[in-house]
């Protein structure tokens, strides 16, 4: 029988946590077939060991990517995406864990059920190394839009990074320089901003665990990153296949305002940041009458005088100054 769901997991030294993510796949309840996809970077701790002992128990429904020689996260990553064929693809780390069972039914049912629609996602609990709930998380979409329906402009330009073991989305083409980024889930969101919206499932069917050995406070994490260099390459590479000269467009302004957001931070003086600025004055106004709409543009502001209150009101008034009508 095809396999019409394909589970994306990865995991590198879960030896504590590997198993309750497993079963939480498995406990899943569905009227169609899928299959759970293992890459273990050749963990060091048992979990490779843990990992194989499930895929003989249930030949079926796992299949184990075991490496000899630690690979990294995105070539790990890589390998496990080349293995998931399903028409559809679910993501869960493995020291995350899915808490409903009904989760990728639910999913599954309102993708088919809405062919406008590339990716669905829900909340969260975020949890600590011993499943003590830390806090609820909205899926961090609401603290910008306050709605379900996300467009394909919000998914490719907002300021957000939707959690991987909430992502549940069609099984789509992945680029060769996929594997040239930090994390996978936001090129994954961004890549499927041109197949369709975003959905937002207002119910609570995961736990994202935060931890000391996780990926982001790992050896391999690098200490000092550049983010606003890795977004531009990101929409460099994505500007390539942009769906239609309109988004193509919204892709060259938000590179210009990463450029102006890297700049501003490079600055060391507060009179030097806000030089820049106003020297760039149309560059900005370009940048403020293309993104605006899906991408709130405080956060360079935040970088100046670093308070939100102060900075929401020297949005306001800076974007009256170059949006007034000239007599």
């Amino acid at each position: 029988m095809k396999t019409e769901v394909s589970i994306f997991m990865v995991t590198y030294n879960h030896k504590n946590y590997i198993r309750k993510a497993i079963e939480s796949v498995l406990a899943q309840k569905t009227n169609f077939p899928f299959v759970l996809v293992i890459g273990d970077d050749a963990s060091t701790d048992g979990t490779s060991q843990i990992v194989r002992e499930f895929e003989e128990k249930f030949p079926a429904k796992i299949k184990a990517l075991i490496s000899k020689d630690n690979l990294g996260p995105m070539l790990n990553s890589k390998k496990v995406l080349e293995h998931c064929d399903g028409k559809y693809i679910a993501m869960l780390e493995g020291d995350d864990y899915w808490t409903d069972i009904s989760k990728l039914q639910k999913q599954y049912d309102f993708l088919e059920e809405n062919k406008k629609f590339s990716l669905c996602f829900h909340d969260i609990n975020i949890i600590d190394r011993n499943d003590e709930i830390i806090s609820s998380n909205s899926a961090n979409i609401h603290r910008y839009y306050n709605k379900r329906d996300i467009s394909k402009e919000e998914l490719l330009f907002g300021p957000f990074v939707l959690n991987t073991c909430t992502m549940f989305f069609m099984n789509i083409k992945v680029p060769e320089w996929y594997v040239d980024f930090l994390t996978g889930d936001k090129v994954f969101q961004r890549l499927l901003s041109f197949h369709g919206n975003g959905y937002f499932l207002d119910e609570n069917m995961a736990n994202y665990r935060k931890h000391s050995s996780s990926l982001t406070k790992s050896k391999m994490w690098p200490k000092d990153i550049d983010y606003e260099s890795n977004e531009i390459k990101l929409f460099q590479n994505l500007s390539s296949l942009a769906p239609n000269e309109e988004i193509s467009n919204y892709i060259k302004a938000n590179i210009r305002f990463l450029d102006l957001k890297r700049s501003v931070k490079q600055r060391k003086s507060l009179f030097s940041k806000i030089s820049l600025i106003f020297n760039l004055r149309r560059g900005i106004k370009e940048t403020f009458i293309i993104i605006n709409p899906f991408k709130p543009v405080l956060p360079i502001y935040k970088y100046i005088i670093g308070y939100d209150w102060l900075s929401r009101r020297i949005e306001w008034h800076v974007g009256r100054f170059f949006f007034r009508k000239k007599n």
